[in-house]
């Protein structure tokens, strides 16, 4: 009776009462008749639009008549991103992926530290299968506006989406430059570094990152890279232990509920899971494609059904819900588009199929469906042989079911033409493990120590690789290390345990309580004479002329120098009266020097970092796939210098040559004629058998000499 009495009353604030009241109280039919009602009578108020438009976006039957009242309130507040943001969702929901991108861009535009609304664009993008075609449209741009930070940053996402991780970090690396305030610079680099397996940089950003957002973003931050790194009890540890704040953040319950799944406690994972649906609503296709995944892999059929059912009720063409219903051996409803813009449908709707096989194959490696993963991911392939996000994750399910030549085929690509990536390498070395090589798994571990010193996957995979080999007393000292940075990880325990137990040693794990430096010198067992130190593989890269140095004085100073090394590798910073040699040296090496320079006058602390390498190319050429120069930023072995050019062609010799450039470290060359040449076998260098005089480096030459052809004609 109240609501028949408010209904009929003309008191536009009676009426938006008594909406809002049926709202809370879950009549949602009712508080729609309401809201109809007030914009008769107030049709210009825009919170009561957009509460209307939220309410009929709820359901499938009512997100066309959700979608006017969206543009009706975009024409009255053109400028406000959030309400564009709400709008492209709602469009998504339909079916209407290209407006959907265009709402989404148009958001990012207004507010370009706006996530939600350049991971919708992306997101959206993906689905259409217009990637490739976005990016170059966005270069194309950049280039006639090179100064414009929201379309950098656009093109930076859409190049993170496509896994060119080394291309976004550049873009996100100026971005920064130009608004050193912007946060999703900061945070699109950390995850550009954390996919690509840097994670001490990528905990770095993040970190600079916390610093103006929330304390629960960062809390699941610091969680991401726990568990990308394997060390979930470490994720559960932290999170655990900051509950209060961990909730304030969708993402912090997700990485929560990660870590419950990757040790196995399934109800807890669920439990977390139904918090995050009950607090954050606009998580809620994430919370219900996890549940969706529990419940088919527990074959509880009924509710798998209601949550995959939700997913599509919510979002039209979600591949989860979809892959879902089949699986259950239902049969998902078809879904009814809008009306797509002519104009940019012409350029996308041939790509269309690809985007759907792709999301289709990453559906399916997520609900452990392999077979049908490896279907759809080749199929897209199929026309976009050279995407990285679909070869990575085709090479991730290949290793699945055991294919180690197929796992090789889709990361050997990545690791060759991409550049020196840890992804990658990671992946190489899988499949050698599985082909029982440990030394070629040794070597793909030991490049990514070489590219990241510190890695600790790369440590993990290295001492495993070396326990394969029967190196048992170097990977002990290396799980030692391991077990000392991770000692709530039982399974990196469990190896020390092992590599102890076969040496004849004995393993004492100190208590939690114990002092930091007793733990750090007992933790291996009293039986180990030596610390266990792992020496890392390479150190920090050696200084080469071009590169540019930033110099900054003093921890909490915010000035910095920037200085370039000339062509014989000099530099002299504005605060010193001489030129310092910097060539060869290290950054630390350098930072000591310049102390040293200073002298007596200065107690502060000096800073030296690279800040751009400009050194002189790594040439490889000859009879190799695809000779020419590249950047190299730390020295190689001459198996990766073959690597960048993607290693011999058919045509190949017997042998390799390298000639060394220009003022290397340890000695000057003459001139480019009286050079000494030095020469390599190529099947030992393929397999990283040589042993150079000298690692290759900036302004070395690499060259593969073609075979020569012997012609035999005659009575034979």
């Amino acid at each position: 009776m109240r609501w028949v009495a408010a209904a009929r009353s003309d008191d536009p604030q009676a009426l938006l009462a008594e909406a809002r009241a049926q709202t809370n109280a879950g009549q949602t039919v009712k508080a729609i008749e309401l809201y109809r009602r007030i914009i008769l009578l107030l049709p210009a108020d825009t919170i009561v639009r957009t509460e209307l438009a939220r309410l009929l976006a709820r359901s499938h039957e009512t997100r066309v008549e959700a979608e006017e009242v969206y543009r009706g309130t975009v024409a009255i507040v053109p400028r406000d991103a959030e309400l564009a943001v709400e709008r492209a969702a709602n469009l998504a929901a339909c079916g209407n992926n290209v407006n959907a991108a265009l709402e989404y861009l148009r958001a990012f535009e207004m507010a370009s530290d706006n996530e939600a609304a350049i991971r919708g664009f992306t997101q959206q993008i993906l689905r259409l299968g217009a990637v490739s075609v976005q990016i170059k449209q966005s270069s194309e741009k950049l280039a006639s506006r090179p100064h414009n930070v929201a379309l950098r940053l656009v093109l930076a996402e859409l190049l993170r989406s496509e896994a060119r991780y080394n291309d976004a970090l550049d873009h996100y690396w100026l971005a920064q430059r130009a608004a050193p305030d912007s946060r999703l610079a900061l945070r699109g680099a950390a995850e550009a570094w954390l996919a690509l397996g840097y994670y001490g940089r990528a905990e770095d950003l993040f970190a600079q990152a916390a610093e103006r957002g929330s304390r629960g973003q960062a809390l699941a931050d610091q969680a991401r890279v726990f568990l990308a790194t394997e060390r979930p009890e470490a994720a559960l540890e932290l999170l655990g232990a900051n509950l209060t704040d961990v909730e304030k953040e969708p993402s912090g319950l997700i990485a929560l509920a990660d870590s419950y799944r990757l040790l196995g406690q399934t109800t807890q994972e669920r439990a977390t899971l139904e918090v995050l649906l009950a607090l954050h609503p606009r998580a809620e296709v994430a919370a219900l494609e996890r549940l969706a995944r529990i419940f088919i892999e527990r074959e509880d059929k009924e509710v798998a059904q209601n949550a995959c059912r939700r997913l599509l009720l919510l979002d039209a063409r979600n591949a989860v819900g979809t892959l879902g219903l089949n699986l259950l051996g239902l049969t998902p409803p078809v879904p009814q588009e809008t009306a797509q813009l002519e104009t940019n449908a012409e350029n996308i709707t041939a790509a269309r199929l690809d985007g759907r096989d792709q999301e289709a194959g990453e559906a399916a490696l997520f609900l452990n469906q392999p077979a049908l993963a490896i279907r759809n991911l080749r199929s897209a392939l199929a026309s976009r042989a050279d995407s990285p996000r679909l070869l990575l994750e085709l090479g991730k399910v290949l290793l699945q079911t055991k294919d180690a030549d197929g796992a090789a085929a889709s990361f050997a690509p990545l690791a060759i033409t991409l550049g020196p990536r840890p992804d990658a390498l990671f992946g190489l070395a899988q499949v050698e493990t599985l082909r029982r090589n440990p030394p070629r798994a040794l070597a793909n571990y030991e490049a990514v120590l070489r590219l990241d010193p510190t890695n600790i996957r790369g440590l993990w995979g290295q001492a495993e690789a070396l326990q394969r080999t029967g190196d048992i007393e170097r990977a002990a000292l290396i799980f030692s290390d391991l077990s000392r940075r991770a000692p709530e990880s039982g399974v990196i325990n469990n190896r020390l345990r092992e590599t102890l137990a076969a040496l004849g040693r004995s393993y004492r794990l100190m208590k939690p309580e114990a002092a930091p430096q007793q733990r750090a010198n007992n933790l291996a067992g009293e039986h180990i004479r030596q610390p266990a130190v792992v020496k890392p593989m390479l150190v920090d890269p050696l200084l080469e002329a071009g590169d540019v140095i930033r110099v900054r004085l003093g921890r909490r100073s915010n000035s910095s120098t920037e200085v370039r090394l000339n062509e014989d590798g000099m530099m002299r910073p504005s605060f010193l009266t001489e030129p310092i040699r910097a060539r060869c040296l290290t950054t630390r090496e350098l930072s000591r020097e310049i102390s040293k320079r200073r002298g007596a006058r200065s107690g502060s602390d000096v800073e030296v970092a690279v800040a751009d390498f400009q050194r002189l190319p790594l040439i490889v050429t000859g009879a190799v796939r695809l000779p020419g120069s590249f950047n190299v930023r730390t020295t190689l072995n001459l198996r990766e210098g073959l690597m960048l050019a993607s290693g011999p062609d058919p045509q190949a010799g017997r042998s390799v040559h390298v000639i060394r450039g220009a003022n290397r470290c340890g000695g000057q060359a003459s001139d480019q004629a009286t050079k000494e040449v030095e020469t390599y076998g190529r099947v030992a260098a393929e397999e990283g058998r040589v042993n150079l005089v000298q690692p290759l480096g900036a302004g070395d030459i690499v060259i593969v000499p073609a075979t020569d052809t012997a012609f035999v004609t005659g009575a034979i």
